[in-house]
């Protein structure tokens, strides 16, 4: 009869763990490396292989930057323009959209799989990087 309690008392206990195991996982985010090249209106997501650059949901990309730094809620920018291969994500920008300078950038998105990324990039400054 112990036995029996012992063995319900670890199943109640095991329970809410084996429930949240499959949400713990979903919330994984990946950390790629984000490139901005082309006069800065190109950004490349390089996926270093940790994910399928076709399995990002491309209506769920936001690309942040930030000005100064100092600003509590960052500015966003539109891409016109996205492409997706197995190893990278590029965006396109129009240049009259973009800030003359920014001192970070991000890119964020999700997958079909349930997984996020979040690639940040050095922020830049129209006639050369900082």
């Amino acid at each position: 009869m112990k036995s029996k309690l012992v063995i319900a008392a670890l199943i109640l206990i095991a329970a809410p763990m084996l429930v949240s195991f499959p949400s713990a996982m979903a919330e994984f985010t990946y950390y790629p490396i984000l490139t901005v090249s082309n006069q800065n209106v190109v950004w490349t997501v390089d996926t270093m292989k940790l994910f399928s650059g076709k399995d990002v949901r491309l209506n769920t990309i936001v690309v942040h930057y930030w000005i100064t730094g100092t600003e509590p809620d960052p500015s966003t920018l539109c891409p016109y323009k996205v492409s997706v291969a197995d190893s990278q994500v590029k965006l396109w920008f129009n240049a009259a959209d973009m800030p003359p300078t920014a001192v970070k950038n991000t890119v964020e998105g999700s997958l079909t799989t349930g997984e996020t990324f979040l690639a940040t990039g050095p922020g830049w400054a129209f006639g050369g990087h900082f």
